[in-house]
């Protein structure tokens, strides 16, 4: 019984790192080129002109 509890409390401890690091790591990982945006989230620039292009367009709708 204690064996048992044993290798579930290590695999449990394994599913929670591997979900805490899933949790961490941003998709598309960090640019690494000698650019100004050395260690900027790739996917910060997608987000950051998605962003700005919905609230031009669905800005209006909402000026009732």
């Amino acid at each position: 019984m204690m064996k048992t509890m044993k290798s579930h409390m290590v695999v449990a401890a394994l599913i929670a790192t591997i979900t805490f690091a899933a949790g961490i790591t941003l998709p598309g990982g960090y640019v690494q080129s000698g650019s100004n945006n050395q260690g900027m989230a790739v996917l910060s620039m997608l987000i950051r002109r998605n962003s700005i292009s919905n609230t031009a367009f669905l800005g209006p709708t909402f000026e009732s």
